[in-house]
């Protein structure tokens, strides 16, 4: 009897752990992805904004007035509306990988008293 008991609280400690990790692994993903994020958006902010003080654009019309800009500034402009959109991305997904993980959790509990259960049926 002692035997099985040690058996289920190993298991159930890795369960606990093995969640408690992954939520760690998540938070540290987040820092990281944000600290990025931002350094992208500083980058891209940074091009596009040379990029119109050097070609002296302050209207549309400065724009057009020097058709090869129109493909630089559509590009530069389309990296920054992106890095911009990562700022909601990344913590959207991050938040969406913390409850997948809960969701695991769960899982694996409702299984381990599933199968505790079974066994003290066969006792």
């Amino acid at each position: 009897m002692e035997n099985i008991t040690d058996t289920r609280v190993s298991l159930l400690n890795n369960i606990i752990n093995d969640y408690i990790s992954s939520i760690t692994c998540i938070k540290e993903t987040f820092n990281d992805s944000w600290d990025f994020t931002l350094n992208k958006t500083n980058q891209t902010t940074e091009s596009y904004n040379k990029f119109l003080t050097k070609n002296s654009i302050k209207t549309v019309a400065d724009l057009i007035a020097v058709p090869s800009n129109i493909k630089t500034y559509k590009q530069l402009r389309k990296k920054k509306s992106r890095a911009k959109q990562s700022f909601e991305i990344i913590p959207q997904s991050l938040f969406v990988s913390m409850i997948s993980k809960y969701d695991v959790l769960i899982g694996k509990l409702l299984t381990f008293i599933y199968k505790v259960d079974n066994q003290n049926y066969m006792i």
